[in-house]
């Protein structure tokens, strides 16, 4: 299986349309054409293995980088790096509205620009007269983001947010939620190792087969295993990936009273589906508002914020590493990640 994870080397983006911040241990390139998307993260320096330098975290792209247009398919885009999913997660209709699989602004481009050592852009989606926007500053090895919508419409609106930043992943690299967290809500899973959907324990959790399976440790890239599940309603905002290999750590930290659920993609080269080669090996931390993808369930369970006519919503996301310069051990990560730090 392990042709499957060849990537066919990609062109890179034209250096005169990226937006780039820099800190002492991170850099981050965004790429406001291509949906806002955020390309790279970089954490410089690092020196956790012998001779390593600088350290990619997003996976890379699956396929050559293409303008989306607003009737784009996701399975057509690049598919890595971390693209915002707005006004839903998944494909639905709602109010006879159709809002497509991973919403509509990764295929819309934005208006960016820098301005004191942050990066403010915004974009109006396609299915309603919603306006998203995302700030972004990074303070050393923290990133800090706010977002924003604000409904420019003449009558009141429903949305989903998630963040869906796809994570390089390696087999033995873990999964780390806050120790409050026993069960998570399978939204769907693949064979050979299948939950049922509903409720399931975490992180070792029964599969329909009668056997166990520890889904906070990456497994092998067997071409077939993927799940989406979430976690929550938290009580604590965070969310974190140990790289085991790198012993590095990354968490993300957000307002449990804005976006109380923690999504899950772990996919071990499970999509896109097809006969393709080149698929997704990694794992996405995606806070989020509701315990599902799609806009009109999460309406339905009174999860999805409605903004009035001119109201609007706005939530913070932190994205953290810990072990940039300096090796950090698992158990330490534990800690670290537990404990937020004081500003």
């Amino acid at each position: 299986m392990a042709e499957q994870q060849l990537l066919t080397p990609i062109a890179p983006p034209p250096p005169a349309e990226l937006l780039t911040l820099e800190s002492e241990a991170l850099r981050v390139r965004v790429w406001p054409r291509m949906g806002g998307k955020i390309i790279s993260i970089v954490v410089r320096g690092h020196g956790s293995l012998a001779g390593s330098d600088d350290r990619e975290l997003l996976h890379p792209p699956l396929h050559p980088y293409v303008t989306a247009t607003d009737t784009s398919s996701f399975e057509d885009s690049d598919a890595g790096g971390w693209d915002e999913c707005f006004p839903s997660v998944a494909a639905c209709t709602l109010h006879g509205i159709q809002v497509p699989d991973h919403g509509d602004i990764w295929r819309r481009p934005w208006d960016a620009t820098i301005r004191n050592e942050a990066l403010l852009a915004h974009v109006t989606a396609a299915s309603a007269p919603l306006r998203f926007s995302r700030w972004m500053q990074l303070d050393g090895p923290t990133m800090h983001l706010r977002y924003s919508v604000a409904n420019t419409g003449a009558h009141g609106a429903d949305f989903l947010w998630s963040a869906h930043p796809l994570f390089q992943v390696e087999e033995g690299d873990r999964i780390v939620l806050p120790e409050t967290v026993h069960q998570v809500h399978v939204e769907n899973s693949s064979a050979p190792f299948v939950l049922s959907r509903g409720f399931c324990s975490w992180p070792r959790a029964e599969l329909t087969s009668g056997a166990h399976l520890d889904l906070s440790t990456i497994g092998r890239p067997d071409g077939v295993t993927a799940h989406k599940l979430f976690a929550g309603p938290l009580t604590v905002g965070w969310c974190g990936l140990y790289r085991e290999r790198l012993n590095l750590g990354i968490v993300l930290r957000f307002d449990p009273g804005q976006t109380p659920f923690a999504g899950l993609w772990i996919s071990h080269a499970a999509w896109p589906p097809g006969n393709t080669r080149a698929k997704q090996y990694t794992v996405a931390l995606e806070p989020t508002m509701a315990p599902c993808d799609a806009l009109d369930r999460a309406v339905a369970l009174g999860r999805a914020p409605h903004l009035l006519p001119q109201g609007e919503f706005s939530w913070p996301l932190q994205f953290e590493v810990y072990g940039s310069h300096t090796p950090v051990r698992y158990d330490e990560f534990l800690k670290l990640a537990s404990t937020p730090p004081r500003h």
